[in-house]
């Protein structure tokens, strides 16, 4: 048994019932049985619950039973779950040793710019769309990709190496600026000035191509965040079997969402803050040091009223994540360095480029063959920005 839903303009829930095919209207998110929210691509509508709970129950089938690893999605509480538990079952005894995430680490790494390469040519263009398929997935499968497994430390640099090869796995506070207006469609500034090495090594990278200055920030206080060389390891280590197993299962059934949804979604999951849900009521009986400052032990990141009761999400200081795998940052930049690697096959064709998918203005030759046609963003659009665009 398990249901599917969707939340409306208004607030409110409507639940299909997969046991019954019924569907009802409720003020709460399912939560008592295994429920799963609607994938993007179907109407939010009576219509569109139906439609997706056809093709779920097909993906389910097709996902329990393949012949590389059978996967039972509807005995999950939801997607989250899903994702969560594959992970755990493929990658078992390859991550738990990592040292615990610090708060001061977390705080230098939410500083960085952890989103995908996103530029955007506003206005109504002839578009060549092209997609990476599998793009995260495939990173964290990669050897290249490499990520610390300790905790590092903060310093105080007096300058950075002349030669950018020489950098050591962190972060770093430095000022990176560009009058180029072409800078944008290959790099991804940081609001907080706060950078991994792979990114100042891609600032370097394109720094007589784009006239880009970059200058170490000194004013007393810690200006990096280093990992020591024999913390390193590769991505593959950890994430190897769990590419390898569903990608199987994904060439098997290159239609299944679901199985999309595993690979596609993983990285966000696992590198989300561990939160806790209290009531005032439960933070005055704990005793609980709650706040906004490194004096609380525990961090509020939001607070709201339901069923006329007080309601904190809070973040354990000392603890801020529930896997200690050090990829948010690390991970996009990577990525970031992929998407402008494509860009600069035909950087003043370049339309739009949001996360794992770029457009150009003309037809353009692909070098890393991940990268194929894609019809939604192909034709003539009016690009009114980054996530919108209608064909004309």
């Amino acid at each position: 048994m398990f249901k599917i839903y969707f939340q409306n303009s208004d607030g409110e829930f409507r639940i299909l019932d997969n046991a019954t095919n019924s569907i009802i209207t409720s003020k709460y998110q399912p939560k008592d049985i295994n429920a799963f929210a609607l994938f993007k691509g179907y109407d939010t509508t009576d219509d569109g619950l139906r439609k997706y709970n056809e093709d779920f129950n097909t993906w389910c089938t097709e996902l329990k039973n393949n012949p590389f690893l059978s996967i039972v999605y509807s005995k999950y509480f939801s997607h989250h779950s899903a994702v969560e538990m594959t992970f755990k079952r493929l990658c078992k005894g390859k991550y738990e040793s990592h040292d615990s995430i610090t708060a001061i680490e977390g705080k230098w790494s939410d500083m960085c710019n952890n989103g995908g390469l996103m530029y955007c040519d506003k206005g109504i263009h002839e578009s060549f769309g092209y997609d990476g398929k599998n793009f995260y997935a495939s990173i964290l499968g990669s050897d290249d990709f490499k990520f610390p497994s300790k905790q590092g430390n903060e310093i105080n640099l007096t300058e950075l190496p002349a030669n950018f090869d020489e950098l050591k796995y962190g972060y770093y506070k430095v000022s990176i600026t560009s009058q180029d207006e072409h800078f944008k469609k290959v790099f991804a500034f940081s609001q907080h000035h706060v950078y991994t090495n792979t990114s100042l090594k891609q600032a370097k990278k394109f720094q007589k191509h784009f006239n880009v200055n970059i200058k170490l920030f000194q004013n007393g206080k810690p200006n990096a965040y280093i990992y020591s060389d024999d913390c390193i390891v590769s991505s593959s280590c950890i994430f190897g079997k769990w590419y390898r197993v569903l990608n199987q299962v994904k060439h098997m059934y290159p239609k299944n969402k679901l199985i999309k949804h595993l690979q596609s979604s993983l990285w966000g999951h696992i590198s989300r803050a561990s939160r806790i849900n209290k009531t005032y009521e439960e933070i005055q009986k704990e005793g609980l040091i709650i706040g906004r400052t490194d004096k609380a032990d525990y961090l509020i990141e939001d607070h709201l009223m339901f069923n006329d009761k007080e309601y904190y999400i809070l973040i354990d200081r000392l603890n801020p994540y529930k896997y200690n795998l050090r990829l948010k940052s690390f991970v996009t930049a990577f990525g970031r360095n992929i998407m402008s690697q494509v860009a600069m096959l035909s950087l003043d064709n370049v339309v739009r480029i949001q996360t794992d998918g770029v457009v150009f203005k003309k037809t353009v030759h692909m070098t890393d063959t991940t990268f194929v046609p894609e019809a939604k963003t192909t034709g003539l659009i009016n690009w009114y920005h980054v996530n919108k665009g209608v064909h004309v």
